[in-house]
């Protein structure tokens, strides 16, 4: 489910609204909301909303845009898959078990899934009348994006006059602020008002948050038995884990 959210027009008109409704005489629509006393260009668009003043070159218009930061965070068609594969059989002196299983998980929201793929194998050989030998061996392979989701809660309180996407910028993604003059001088400041957002989106395609595990556990084993009844087993067994962490984020 999505939260219910107000579209472009409604949000100004009631933003708008709560300004001139306010009791106070020294808060007004003009000089807190569009910030028209602030001589500054860059500070005005910092700290204000000059988009919702119609008389601002920055003005979104009565009905401006409506970009759905919500519908962009849900993965629609997330893949939950699961597969196993099983091999046994026995003869008269040995008998094995081999199985093969993978798992893909998606999550409901963009930036995380997991793939996991396992091996088994066991087996069990008589040699002799007296001897037993045999080993088993478990190992699980997983890879998993650890990228921090963009909930939903955090997308519906994303600006929806301010876009996702732009074809023209080279990764895909609208960038939020501007951060150099026309004359190249460091000079940064939102592109949609203060209430602008990160693009989280974008981070997330962007940067890297990834976790591999792979664990190998076995055991071999063998068994005498000189006597009627009484058995000599010796084992070796073998657990070990290797954990990777590869975390690339954009400066």
């Amino acid at each position: 489910p999505k939260f219910d959210v107000l579209n472009t027009r409604d949000y100004v008109a009631y933003t708008r609204q709560a300004y001139l409704n306010s009791s106070d005489p020294d808060i007004s629509l003009e000089k807190n909301l569009y910030g028209r006393d602030e001589a500054g260009e860059v500070a005005r668009l910092q700290n204000y909303s000059p988009q919702f003043d119609p008389e601002s070159p920055y003005f979104i218009g009565e009905n401006g845009p409506f970009y759905d930061w919500q519908d962009a965070v849900a993965n629609k068609n997330a893949v939950n898959q699961n597969y196993n594969l099983k091999v046994s059989g026995a003869g008269e002196a040995a008998d094995y078990y081999i199985s093969f299983g993978y798992t893909e998980q998606e999550s409901v929201l963009q930036g995380a899934g997991l793939d996991r793929y396992n091996l088994a194998v066991n087996i069990n050989t008589d040699v002799g009348k007296y001897i037993r030998t045999g080993f088993n061996y478990k190992i699980t392979y997983q890879e998993s994006d650890d990228s921090p989701a963009f909930g939903l809660a955090e997308a519906a309180s994303s600006p929806t006059w301010q876009p996702i996407y732009d074809p023209s910028n080279r990764f895909g993604f609208a960038p939020v602020r501007r951060l150099y003059d026309d004359n190249g001088v460091w000079d940064p400041y939102r592109l949609y008002g203060v209430q602008t957002r990160s693009n989280t989106l974008a981070f997330q395609e962007l940067n890297l948050q990834q976790f591999n595990l792979t664990r190998n556990m076995g055991q071999a084993y063998a068994e005498v038995e000189p006597i009627n009844g009484l058995t000599i087993r010796g084992a070796l067994s073998l657990d070990y884990t290797y954990q990777q962490r590869v975390t690339f984020e954009d400066v």
